[in-house]
């Protein structure tokens, strides 16, 4: 699967290649903690767009079966997200 980071709204984000005709369940599962994520598709391949946030990464990566940044590039860094009220 293609990992690359890239930009979305001026801010370093992560995409993940993965194609799916039903993308509700994971953008509705990024959502409910807290995050939003963009799911792009030409109806062959697909591209889901989120932010550079280390739960957002591992439970997408996790859903689709792709190794995390920190597993491909120990020295990855992601960004710290203020802690959630």
């Amino acid at each position: 699967m293609g990992r690359q980071m890239i930009m979305l709204n001026r801010r370093k984000c992560l995409s993940l290649a993965y194609f799916t005709e039903h993308p509700y369940s994971f953008i509705k599962m990024v959502n409910d903690y807290g995050y939003e994520c963009e799911y792009v598709t030409n109806g062959e391949i697909g591209t889901i767009k989120y932010p550079n946030y280390k739960e957002i990464d591992e439970m997408l990566c996790s859903y689709v079966g792709a190794e995390t940044m920190v597993e491909i590039n120990p020295d990855w860094e992601y960004y710290t997200r203020p802690p959630r009220k």
